[in-house]
């Protein structure tokens, strides 16, 4: 298949609290793209398995992992175009990803922002019971310190890639960023922008 035809790839990826989630949703919106996020799929299975703690809720997330792969290999498969999210993990996530790169005219969107605003809006939707029951936000936070944000660097995928600012005073500048993520690429050349704008 020609990179002209392959069905496009968008991976947006970051550590909880970066605003991966509402980034991807707008991405999908705006480019007709099926959104397939991990915690859509971890929710039901939530639901029918039910979490009993930690353990259990990290073991479904892994699931989901899974889940997230098979049913993004058949999407692209059938030439249907996604934005992929998740909190991927440098190091762990690229084995699941490559070969949907490999079927994909790719990017890859990294969310960052600095440590306090990160940490204050988990705590926000922890406090405000936002998500659902089964995240146990409020364990989470309780092993914060344990859980290093490099993890959810950009993954080493070798393909073009962006790192967004969502930090507290920053407003991501979506048509740099659709720009960026519909552009064609260049000789397989990787990419990488930072985009920080000041409010």
């Amino acid at each position: 298949m020609s990179v002209a035809s392959r069905p496009r790839l968008v991976v947006v990826t970051g550590a909880p609290g970066t605003g991966k989630t509402t980034l991807a949703l707008r991405l999908a919106a705006t480019l007709s793209l099926l959104l397939l996020a991990k915690d859509r799929l971890k929710e039901p299975l939530m639901d029918a398995l039910g979490v009993g703690d930690l353990a259990t809720q990290q073991r479904i997330g892994a699931a989901s992992y899974e889940l997230v792969y098979r049913i993004a290999t058949w999407s692209l498969d059938a030439a249907i175009g996604l934005v992929l999210e998740a909190n991927f993990v440098r190091g762990r996530s690229e084995a699941g990803l490559r070969p949907l790169v490999a079927r994909a005219e790719a990017r890859q969107v990294v969310c960052v922002c600095d440590e306090a605003t990160r940490r204050a809006r988990f705590a926000g939707r922890a406090e405000r019971g936002d998500r659902h029951p089964g995240h146990l936000d409020r364990l989470v936070l309780d092993e914060w310190d344990e859980r290093p944000v490099s993890a959810h660097a950009a993954l080493d995928l070798s393909i073009p890639t962006l790192v967004v600012d969502t930090g507290d005073g920053r407003i991501p500048d979506d048509d740099e960023i659709l720009r960026f993520v519909t552009s064609t690429r260049q000789n397989g050349h990787r990419a990488n922008n930072r985009h920080d704008r000041s409010s």
